[in-house]
């Protein structure tokens, strides 16, 4: 699972900034779910050890408003993910993230009016492993 992760970060066929905060928070929930399991208990001090690197990861992520605002940018997901994994403080707090950053101001300074507009490109297809990271996503939210 951690290797899935790793390898969608290294992709040069695709952007992957929206993938770091679903990737960090499935790899979170994923070990904590093993330091709960019995059959897990011989790594525990590793388990614990990996997941204070991702928080302290996911922690530097605040730095940054590009994280929430490329998932939001992101056609393939937009706000879904924050709707089915965040609370609606946090889904609250980053859409207000993604107000503050000013778009259409930035985008009348780099273009002028929609008429000079670059043409967009047609949205690329994502790798089988993103779609399987957000699916064990979606897994693990589903009641038992």
């Amino acid at each position: 699972y951690a290797d899935m992760a790793q390898q969608e970060f290294s992709s040069d066929q695709y952007p992957t900034l929206a993938l770091a905060l679903p990737a960090l928070e499935s790899l979170h929930r994923a070990w904590s779910k093993c330091m709960d399991d019995e059959k897990y208990a011989p790594f525990c001090p590793a388990l614990a050890a990996a997941l204070d690197s991702i928080k302290s990861y996911y922690d530097l992520t605040a730095d940054s408003n590009a994280y929430i605002v490329s998932m939001v940018l992101d056609p393939c997901s937009k706000l879904e993910y924050f709707a089915k994994n965040w609370n609606l403080d946090l889904q609250t707090s980053a859409l207000d993230t993604v107000k503050e950053v000013q778009f259409c101001a930035r985008y009348i300074e780099i273009y002028g009016d929609a008429d000079t507009a670059p043409q967009q490109k047609k949205a690329g297809h994502r790798s089988s492993k993103i779609c399987r990271l957000f699916e064990v996503s979606d897994e693990e939210n589903k009641p038992a």
